[in-house]
């Protein structure tokens, strides 16, 4: 008798565990649905809050370009004025050099002459045939020979050119 007992109480303790496990199931179960609209809810919320956000970010990035536009408009201004600069500069460079023959005007511009030899293709040609010097006129072979060797169809110009050195320009 003692073995019923025993296998009742047995039973009974093993439908009481398996009903407190079926409840706990059951409760887990509740909070797992609470926690999926807790969260479809925040991923809501999220999607809301996100939109105010990026619009909030892109009005105050509108705010501070315009807030910048006298900036650049006046930063505009001097890259213009110091091109104008440059440019008169470049002139009164020239000018100078051509009165004085002076090639370094002030530390940092300086005058440097560029060569271009000008000529009559065909002439050119018929010098280099005649003389045997070149079968195909190389143009840049020729313009060297007539730098240093004078032909009556040749033309030489000297060219002033202001330079200026990257520490002047600030670049």
């Amino acid at each position: 008798m003692i073995k019923m007992e025993e296998e009742k109480i047995i039973g009974k303790v093993i439908k009481d565990v398996i009903s407190a496990k079926a409840k706990e199931m059951k409760s887990l179960n509740e909070q797992s649905k609470e926690l999926k609209l807790a969260l479809a809810q925040a991923d809501e919320d999220f999607k809301i809050l996100n939109k105010d956000v990026i619009h909030q970010y892109n009005s105050a990035v509108d705010e501070f370009n315009a807030g910048c536009a006298p900036i650049k408009d006046f930063l505009k201004a001097i890259e213009e004025q110091k091109f104008k600069i440059i440019e008169e500069l470049q002139e009164d460079g020239v000018k100078y050099f051509k009165e004085t023959n002076e090639k370094n005007i002030h530390e940092g511009i300086n005058i440097r002459e560029t060569t271009k030899v000008e000529y009559d293709d065909k002439k050119a040609f018929d010098y280099a045939k005649e003389h045997n010097i070149f079968i195909q006129l190389d143009v840049k072979g020729f313009e060297k020979f007539a730098k240093i060797t004078p032909l009556d169809f040749v033309a030489i110009t000297k060219n002033p050119l202001t330079t200026f050195s990257k520490e002047f320009r600030g670049n």
